[in-house]
């Protein structure tokens, strides 16, 4: 299946700025569906910084739990 992919525009659930989701990232996310990796594709809801931040917040506190 050849898809044209357009990168999209949103705006971050955040911090209320714009980002893109790119039609690289829209074309490896088909990628990984089509090889059943993931169930399925949803739309990002906060950009890369917001995402890279909210990781660190989680992986902060998980760690402070005994494994």
């Amino acid at each position: 299946m050849n898809i044209d992919y357009q990168d999209k525009e949103f705006t971050c659930i955040l911090c209320n700025l714009p980002f893109a989701w790119t039609s690289g990232e829209q074309s490896f996310l088909n990628d990984l569906l089509q090889k059943g990796k993931i169930n399925s594709i949803t739309p990002p809801k906060r950009c890369a910084p917001c995402r890279q931040k909210r990781q660190q917040e989680n992986n902060n506190f998980n760690s402070g739990y005994p494994k």
